[in-house]
């Protein structure tokens, strides 16, 4: 104090000039933050267009893995959450056919150090343990996948996603520790190959289910990666029709089919063409494989393995993907009879893979889950900066590594 008397009384025009100064940075710091949204960072719409989709909140995430008893077996969860304490909206997140609940981390960190609490959970033993099924063993992918993604394995999958979903929801309203910050009025459902035809299935099932209870969890938003456009018989498209809720799908040029399941074209923006819904969105990246867009970090490593060697294109049943798919090009065979386990686990990506170099897959795939976070933040955090972003043209950002495309809800304009 006495020392602040005293600079009052002397009047020097340098500490007065210096004291302005101070005063103007306090002013602009003040605007700063008033532009900010909280626990964010003020951006310009124009730069960001520019640059890249900027979450309001980048923070250090914590995950745990939870085994729960639910219908006679134990199921794992994991559960990813940022460190802040704070109520939080929740990405259920379900992983593609022969992955495990802790699949899908590239996905799980982006979103939950956005903000999100991301639940990873693999619904089904025999969806996780498929490649090391009799079919499998035998070299029957596609029968195989036809078996996984039937109407009747849809059923039991979406009941026991249910369930489990149903689980942690008690244990949140519970208070019990790592789930109690959850906020079950905000919630998203997502999941990669097989995990994305569950994820529509299930939000579709919402909208017809007449009988749905006030218990049963409701959706905001679903995410779809690498969704298949149709697997079964004709007339299965309609639990692609999700009216009520808002939509990404993401896929790639280059995401083929590994199990030779659907005819080449109903892949790629083929799912986007049956998914209607009230804002509907497709991701369409370049050069990513199937393997790539899974978010496996395992994935990530086999693939820029299999590009420093400069493998050949594989479209014979002599290997597979990081998952223990059986590798295949766009147009090659899945697989053919008699092919072993080993087959499975050999690692080789597809043909698409060769020409995209490991650092631009990163790139790529930082992209794809900046789209995606901008997705979660409009529909689920309701952020207007988020949905104005998404209406701007993305595609300019982008530039020659993808596309965003957006249906717009009926009757909006601009």
């Amino acid at each position: 104090m006495e020392k602040r008397q005293t600079l009052g009384r002397r009047s020097n025009p340098v500490l007065i000039f210096l004291a302005t100064l101070s005063c103007a940075s306090i002013v602009l710091a003040v605007a700063a933050c008033a532009g900010d949204r909280p626990g964010g960072r003020a951006r310009s719409s124009a730069g960001e267009s520019a640059g890249g989709y900027l979450p309001g909140e980048h923070e250090a995430v914590n995950t745990s893995e939870h085994l729960w008893p639910i219908a006679g077996r134990i199921v794992k969860v994991l559960l990813s959450e940022p460190a802040s304490p704070r109520l939080l909206p929740v990405v259920i997140y379900v992983p593609g056919l022969g992955e495990s609940s802790g699949a899908g981390d590239r996905w799980r960190g982006a979103w939950s150090s956005a903000g999100y609490a991301v639940m990873s959970v693999q619904p089904l033993t025999e969806d996780e343990m498929a490649w090391t099924s009799e079919l499998a063993r035998t070299g029957e992918f596609k029968a195989l996948a036809q078996e996984r993604y039937s109407a009747l394995a849809t059923s039991r999958r979406v009941r026991a996603l249910e369930a489990i979903a149903g689980e942690a929801r008690r244990r949140s309203l519970a208070g019990e520790t790592g789930w109690q910050r959850i906020d079950w009025d905000r919630v998203a459902i997502s999941g990669f190959d097989l995990g994305a035809y569950t994820a529509i299935a299930l939000a579709g099932d919402r909208e017809q289910d007449v009988e749905a209870t006030p218990e049963r969890i409701r959706f905001r938003a679903a995410l779809a990666l690498s969704p298949y456009a149709s697997v079964s018989a004709p007339g299965r498209g309609a639990r692609d029709r999700v009216g009520h809720i808002p939509v990404l799908a993401v896929t790639s040029d280059a995401d083929g089919d590994p199990l030779g399941v659907v005819a080449a074209g109903d892949r790629s923006d083929r799912a986007y063409d049956r998914i209607e819904g009230p804002d509907t969105y497709l991701l369409l990246m370049t050069g990513l494989t199937h393997a790539s867009l899974s978010g496996s970090a395992a994935a990530e490593k086999a693939a820029e393995s299999h590009t420093s060697a400069r493998l050949p294109a594989a479209d014979s049943s002599a290997g597979g993907d990081s998952n223990g798919r059986p590798a295949r090009g766009r147009h090659g065979s899945a697989g053919t009879p008699g092919g072993s386990a080993r087959n499975l686990a050999a690692g080789a990506g597809s043909d698409a893979d060769v020409g995209l170099s490991a650092a631009d897959t990163r790139i790529r795939m930082g992209q794809a889950e900046q789209v995606s976070t901008a997705f979660l933040d409009a529909y689920l955090k309701g952020d207007a900066h988020a949905r104005e972003w998404l209406a701007a043209p993305v595609s300019s950002w982008l530039g020659a590594t993808g596309e965003l495309r957006r249906r717009r809800a009926a009757g909006e304009s601009g």
